[in-house]
């Protein structure tokens, strides 16, 4: 089995051609879960005063309270350019596998991949199209086996999320595929 790489990205709404990337954080595990680089990556996207004022705009009540709150707005005018990002992340991804062979781990993956071949095509192009999604296990694990929702501390950071996607997904493996298997 390959490594997984999880991904997550905060943005300033669901569109990947209508909206921005701020913020991308990776973290990448063996196929047992577990971290193999406790730091990871993470980087957020410089944006210009103009920039930073457009994206403000382009986000909606919930997004734009949301990084409020975490503070990444305040981060964006001390960040990294794309290219840069996308270099070094593209560069740390490759450390850990073979071009076309990790697949991608996280929450709604597929709006996460959007993103990523948006504004981070060196990385994107390095990673395998196979998903990971937790969403999808989450649902079903509700659907055909009533289990409860994972309760999830997240803070809306794309670091905490990725950290929060693998603690549900072994939450699943345990309380599902291990029994399943039995």
């Amino acid at each position: 089995m390959a490594n997984i790489t999880w991904i997550d990205v905060e943005t300033t709404g669901l569109n990947a051609h209508e909206h921005r990337l701020l913020e991308v954080a990776c973290l990448v595990t063996d196929e047992n879960l577990n971290i193999l680089d406790q730091r990871g990556y993470q980087a957020v996207v410089h944006h210009s005063e103009e920039e930073f004022g457009l994206a403000v705009l382009a986000a909606n009540e919930y997004v734009s309270d949301m990084h409020m709150k975490t503070g990444l707005w305040e981060r964006l005018p001390h960040g990294k350019p794309l290219g840069k990002i996308d270099s070094e992340l593209s560069a740390y991804v490759a450390q850990f596998s073979k071009p076309r062979t990790s697949p991608v781990g996280g929450n709604s993956v597929r709006l996460d991949m959007n993103f990523m071949d948006a504004y981070l095509p060196l990385t994107a192009g390095h990673l395998d199209y196979h998903m990971r999604d937790v969403s999808t296990i989450a649902g079903l694990a509700s659907d055909w086996f009533g289990a409860p929702w994972f309760e999830k501390a997240s803070d809306h950071t794309a670091m905490t999320d990725i950290q929060e996607s693998i603690r549900e997904l072994k939450h699943y493996r345990e309380l599902i595929f291990k029994k399943a298997a039995s």
